[in-house]
């Protein structure tokens, strides 16, 4: 996958805000179980990284730049790296933001209310009843509500009430009138 271009000018931006030397840069990313390594070298364009490594590779910079780097708040980057499943979570929430804006056609209501009504019986029915909410969930479950999640956006879509087709025009006839 390697990393996207902003990520290789902000790994290179801490690096100098940590006063790395080159070399001290290439053994970080030599870290990475070999998949820093491009060809020969050691670089962060090499295809192998992964957003982990960089969450990694960000909080060596800030633990080595004082806790802080560019506007974060102290120790995000460390924080970040650390936290189990943020990725995962992050995934989830934005999913249930998309699904703030969906709405079951048979009914008319939100899939997902504005302030997440609704999330607690699709994290109980992903988990078989073991847990009713994010901050319970096992990697397995995170996994489960995700797939969830994304087979309700994939059913309801991001569409408001006047963005939906009016039930005449589902069979596929044209309501048009041009």
């Amino acid at each position: 996958m390697g990393w996207k271009p902003k990520q290789i000018r902000l790994a290179h931006a801490a690096a100098r805000a940590a006063d790395w030397t080159d070399a001290q840069r290439r053994t970080v990313l030599g870290g990475f179980d070999g998949r820093g390594r491009l060809g020969k070298t050691l670089s962060s364009k090499a295809p192998g990284l992964t957003n982990a490594d960089f969450d990694h590779y960000m909080a060596l910079a800030e633990a080595d730049a004082g806790g802080q780097i560019f506007n974060t708040p102290p120790l995000h980057w460390a924080n970040q790296a650390n936290a189990p499943g943020h990725r995962q979570a992050h995934l989830i929430r934005r999913l249930v933001n998309t699904l703030k804006l969906a709405v079951d056609a048979s009914t008319g209501q939100r899939v997902v209310g504005e302030h997440g009504e609704r999330l607690d019986g699709i994290i109980r029915q992903a988990t078989a009843g073991r847990a009713d909410a994010l901050d319970q969930l096992t990697a397995y479950d995170r996994h489960n509500v995700i797939v969830a999640l994304k087979a309700l956006v994939q059913r309801h879509g991001p569409t408001t009430p006047r963005e939906r087709t009016p039930p005449a025009c589902r069979d596929g006839s044209s309501n048009s009138t041009r």
